[in-house]
């Protein structure tokens, strides 16, 4: 329905539907601006989540090494904490999915704690950024293989709850760390504003 709204609502080659040439030396500029290295990297990192999704438990076991290594390599803590904690709460403790939300609260109050603390670590501490994201990191995967190791019972373990806090602090350095590092990376001129 939004999608029908908004190709009938909003004039053609808005906001520059007045004029062509302002149209046509925008798009020449938008085709120039266009992030081809981040586009790589995010298809990359889906190749790396198929490749682990389609060789685990076929012709490598879930916990072999080449598994695990493409599972870091493609962003898989992150998806770990917002999909499949729930989903476990769901599917194995039986909860509803109001009730897996709640569960999942533990890593949703760390990341802004762990983006605080990430911020702390390189304003404060003087921490290179590098090394920041590598503590943010590691806790990502720490509280994630910690996590996918947990026994299948019903019974909801304390445990999980600690390992929601360290993935949730890790996700929360690792991004407030990517986040204000750009202009440290950059150059000036590169940084659009």
């Amino acid at each position: 329905m939004a999608l029908i709204i908004d190709t009938t609502a909003i004039p053609k080659f808005f906001p520059y539907h007045r004029s062509p040439h302002e149209r046509i030396v925008n798009e020449v500029s938008s085709v120039r601006r266009l992030d081809l290295l981040g586009a790589l990297l995010f298809l990359g990192s889906s190749i790396f989540l198929v490749a682990a999704l389609q060789e685990a438990n076929v012709s490598y076991a879930w916990n072999s090494a080449l598994v695990i290594i493409l599972l870091v390599l493609s962003g898989a803590p992150f998806t770990c904490a917002v999909i499949q904690i729930p989903q476990r709460f769901q599917a194995l403790n039986g909860l509803s999915s109001f009730n897996a939300g709640v569960r999942l609260l533990a890593y949703i109050v760390m990341v802004p704690v762990g983006a605080v603390i990430g911020a702390g670590l390189a304003d404060k501490l003087k921490i290179k950024p590098t090394y920041a994201l590598l503590i943010g990191t590691a806790l990502q995967l720490v509280g994630a293989v910690n996590f996918a190791l947990l026994t299948d019972t019903a019974d909801i373990q304390p445990s999980e709850y600690g390992f929601q806090v360290i993935l949730g602090a890790g996700s929360g350095i690792s991004n407030a760390i990517s986040t204000i590092s750009v202009p440290f990376v950059v150059p000036r001129k590169y940084i659009g504003m």
